[in-house]
């Protein structure tokens, strides 16, 4: 199974031709054709429910959209999607094609996409016209056809109609998602033959220390792991129903035999060897990484520090214009809780900026600092002095 042992540069399963799409597709025929494969909630529009039979019959039409507009093996194609049947159906039809998918979620702002995107320079787009939250609903058409401007890699683009009598994304290059499934309806997707090693996604670090950084998982890895995740640790079969809450570009252990508690894994996986490592390199457990949160009353807030230039205060109107900002560059969900003035920012006298002795002040760890690392140690001090006015420091 393991031609060469090189890091990096493995090679697993040599001579081995396979395609990720037909896997999950295979129940597609035979006794498992009329069963419902996906039943898909979403605040805008009814339930959608879909057999697997079904499934594989639009993976066959939306495959041979993008393949008539020259999208081939190796090409990327990228999804501003919610984690609905469109997602799925998206990922099924490029990856049957042979190319690679990557997806982000639609309350993103343009420059947080295009930070990703961008990087991938994708051929084909599938994006949604807006999306609903909380009882209301947010149309984006317009942020999205400047998101398809700053793509000029595209050569096709498709339309979810994700809010109902909302317009499509306009666009010379757009295309409805239903007019896509029709001209290639009858068509069976392709499962293109791939290498073991071969790209299926392509998913995205926080982006909280520079752009996202590109993470690549292979075709038969992750088939791999998907067996393992499911049918071990969650031992999930045909007959089951099983809910990713989340959106369609996260993927974090989990196994519905075990309860669910905040902030973390559920428990080890299977062949994985993950450990947490802190500024001093060393295997840390039950500690904090670099966002700077802390949880109160079953909630999680998050606090921006911010140092103003020289001769300005954060006024309440600043205040306002960085959480619009916040909010349109990269999301609702990044905009901060609390907002809180100080004189400086920790650095090591390396110049990294230290984060997790500001996350202990917040969270009332008791674990001493090594201040002596510190190139400007007295900024600790005053942003406990900060936090103590601003009454963000916990109690006891």
């Amino acid at each position: 199974m393991l031609g060469k042992r090189d890091m990096p540069g493995a090679e697993w399963f040599p001579g081995m031709k396979l395609n990720f799409a037909a896997n999950p597709l295979r129940l597609a025929e035979g006794e498992h054709a009329n069963q419902e494969a996906i039943v898909a909630y979403c605040e805008t529009r009814p339930v959608l429910r879909r057999t697997y039979g079904e499934l594989k019959s639009d993976v066959g039409a939306l495959e041979a959209f993008p393949r008539s507009k020259g999208i081939k093996k190796g090409d990327r194609v990228a999804g501003v999607v919610t984690n609905g049947y469109e997602a799925l159906a998206g990922m099924l039809a490029a990856t049957s094609l042979g190319a690679i998918w990557s997806s982000a979620s639609p309350d993103f702002g343009i420059g947080a996409i295009l930070d990703r995107f961008g990087q991938i320079e994708p051929s084909a787009l599938i994006v949604v016209n807006g999306y609903g939250y909380g009882g209301k609903t947010f149309a984006r058409q317009n942020d999205f056809a400047e998101l398809i401007g700053g793509l000029p890699t595209l050569k096709c683009v498709v339309s979810v109609e994700q809010l109902p009598g909302e317009t499509a994304v306009p666009g010379e290059l757009v295309t409805t998602w239903d007019a896509a499934l029709a001209s290639g309806a009858g068509q069976a997707p392709s499962f293109a033959p791939v290498d073991p090693d071969h790209p299926v996604y392509i998913l995205y670090s926080s982006g909280t220390t520079g752009k996202p950084k590109c993470i690549v998982h292979g075709t038969a890895g992750l088939l791999v792991n998907h067996a393992k995740e499911l049918m071990l640790h969650g031992d999930v079969g045909p007959e089951d129903r099983f809910l990713y809450f989340t959106i369609c570009g996260c993927f974090v252990g989990s196994t519905p035999l075990l309860p669910v508690r905040r902030g973390e894994i559920q428990c080890s996986l299977l062949s994985v060897d993950a450990i947490a490592y802190g500024e001093d390199g060393s295997p840390v457990e039950q500690d904090r990484g670099e966002l700077v949160c802390r949880q109160i009353d079953g909630d999680v807030e998050v606090v921006l520090f911010v140092v103003p230039a020289e001769g300005q205060e954060l006024t309440d109107d600043l205040l306002k214009q960085l959480k619009v900002r916040i909010r349109q560059g990269a999301s609702p969900r990044h905009v901060p809780k609390h907002i809180v003035q100080v004189p400086d920012i920790p650095y090591t006298r390396s110049g990294k900026k230290v984060e997790l002795a500001v996350a202990r002040l917040i969270n009332g760890s008791s674990k001493a600092d090594n201040r002596d690392a510190l190139g400007n140690p007295e900024a600790l001090d005053q942003i406990r002095d900060r936090l103590a006015e601003e009454n963000l420091l916990p109690k006891g």
